[in-house]
């Protein structure tokens, strides 16, 4: 990877979910593969305290992601209020997650990109 530095590897858990984290300039990206649930749990809050105290805006890509539940979107909505002033943008979410942030209506604190 020439314009980001890699933070960690890929964090999976035993059911096939798992995240990358790198730092490109001024920006932290998260990119979420298969199902993000509680499984997760643990990984997605030591990335929500990481990532807040970087003090950076965060882009998650959720192109990848079959499964959101509670605790994804739960993370998400911490790892806004963590990084605050600054807004999420989420990229790419596959249909059944951006499905999911429309009903509960939490797709309105986050910036959502193609």
């Amino acid at each position: 990877m020439s314009t980001s530095e890699r933070d960690q590897g890929p964090d999976e858990a035993t059911d096939g979910g798992h995240l990358e984290v790198d730092h490109e300039a001024g920006l932290t990206v998260v990119t979420l593969h298969g199902e993000v649930d509680a499984a997760l749990g643990t990984v997605l809050d030591d990335l929500t305290t990481h990532a807040g105290a970087a003090g950076l805006p965060v882009r998650v890509d959720l192109s990848a992601v079959t499964f959101l539940e509670s605790t994804g979107a739960s993370f998400l909505v911490r790892l806004t209020r963590a990084v605050a002033p600054h807004r999420v943008t989420l990229v790419k979410p596959a249909p059944q997650v951006l499905y999911l942030l429309q009903v509960t209506q939490l797709i309105t604190i986050f910036d959502v990109v193609d």
